[in-house]
């Protein structure tokens, strides 16, 4: 005759051990995490800016006019100076009545992007060369620890620092 068991389940040691395993597995995980987030982060932000300097030389060589990458104006539909770029950026050709070619988003409020040396605007011309003198350093800011740096560079090149 078979028997049959009449419990059936775990223990409460079984279920205490199992608890603290998954803490374990929970504090070396999340730690890792967060710093994949942040670094997935800071690389988007990165790659926004080079792909804005990218779209704005291209637009400048293709429709033939100077064309501008500057920091958005809070509608996002125009140039705004100041030196705060983290509200978002945006492309728009040097023509009368020319929309934007593409506005970037704000950036997530515990980073700050910011243009050093002055602010304005970087035009770049119809050859796809900068029409301002010097290089476009930027700085990126995580509270107020500086991580990491840009430079647009006088032909047009997008470098990090």
């Amino acid at each position: 005759m078979l028997m049959l068991s009449r419990f059936s389940g775990f223990t409460l040691l079984e279920l205490m051990v199992s608890i603290a395993v998954l803490a374990i597995l929970l504090s070396i995980g999340i730690p890792s995490f967060s710093s994949f987030i942040d670094s997935s982060q800071r690389r988007a932000i990165s790659e926004g800016l080079a792909s804005a300097v990218k779209v704005a030389r291209s637009e400048a060589v293709t429709r033939g006019v100077e064309t501008t990458l500057c920091r958005r104006n809070s509608a996002g539909n125009a140039c705004s100076n100041d030196a705060n770029w983290s509200v978002g950026w945006l492309v728009i050709p040097n023509a009368s009545g020319a929309a934007p070619v593409r506005v970037w988003d704000a950036l997530p409020a515990r980073y700050t992007l910011s243009q050093n040396g002055g602010a304005g605007p970087i035009t770049f011309t119809a050859m796809g060369s900068v029409q301002n003198e010097g290089v476009f350093n930027f700085s990126l800011a995580d509270g107020d620890a500086n991580i990491g740096g840009y430079k647009v560079t006088a032909i047009g090149g997008f470098e990090e620092d």
